[in-house]
């Protein structure tokens, strides 16, 4: 378990992502912070979702 996150104690784990952005990316897509920080140093392989339509907007922005 990540340590941040010990206070979580259930095998059912997951994570949201914020509505913000990181040097100009949205958080829901910012590969560095989601898979070198989240994955690799942190260790945490469960779930990472967002909220209020976050994928979308993504998707809707980039016209994708």
């Amino acid at each position: 378990m990540v340590k941040h996150f010990a206070g979580v104690s259930s095998p059912e784990q997951g994570l949201n992502t914020l509505r913000t952005t990181y040097d100009g990316i949205p958080a829901v897509s910012h590969h560095h912070t989601l898979t070198d920080i989240l994955g690799e140093e942190w260790g945490y392989h469960y779930v990472v979702m967002t909220d209020a339509g976050g994928s979308d907007r993504v998707c809707s922005y980039f016209k994708l």
